[in-house]
């Protein structure tokens, strides 16, 4: 009942499944739960970088209150630097509000300090593709596809890349990996 880790753990699950998989009135529950975990977490250890971001995740999916998300996402990195986790969280928010720069400086760090985690390549990735760097995009999804190659989701957004870059081909022959 006291370990904040569980309640911020906890509310990043329940996010999740209101998120992707919860329909009618779950979703809402599963939020409102969320919520109140994450709550909990801060009011346990509100130096723990990880309750903020549970918190900042839930107004960034549920609320879409993207201005307290970005506090609690800054909040977190303010904690912990060199949080590679904290840092895919901040810089995808800030790469999808149009701030590539910032989102694509916070995920391309998260990849240092965390080279073997495939989310931190596909958050790069990502901002690099929103920012248009559809290149540099091809590579960072190819470097989170070399990762994980048995995981599908980056190779239909690489395809989107490679479309961008105007290589009809190569963006079918991605799509079309099985």
């Amino acid at each position: 009942p006291n370990f904040a880790l569980a309640f911020a753990g906890r509310s990043f699950a329940l996010t999740a499944y209101a998120s992707i998989v919860a329909t009618g009135a779950a979703v809402r529950e599963s939020f409102e739960k969320a919520e109140n975990d994450a709550r909990r977490a801060i009011v346990l250890a509100p130096e723990l970088p990880q309750a903020h971001l549970a918190l900042g995740s839930i107004f960034e999916t549920a609320t879409f209150d993207f201005s307290q998300a970005r506090e609690e996402y800054d909040r977190a990195v303010a904690l912990a630097p060199g949080n590679a986790q904290a840092l895919r969280f901040s810089g995808a928010l800030e790469a999808a509000m149009g701030h590539f720069d910032v989102g694509i400086a916070s995920a391309h760090r998260a990849v240092v300090l965390d080279p073997l985690a495939r989310n931190s390549h596909l958050v790069l990735a990502t901002a690099l593709y929103y920012a248009r760097r559809y290149k540099e995009a091809v590579t960072a999804y190819s470097e989170a596809i070399g990762l994980n190659p048995d995981y599908m989701g980056p190779y239909s957004d690489r395809g989107l890349a490679f479309y961008g870059l105007g290589d009809f081909e190569s963006a079918r022959s991605s799509c079309e990996t099985e």
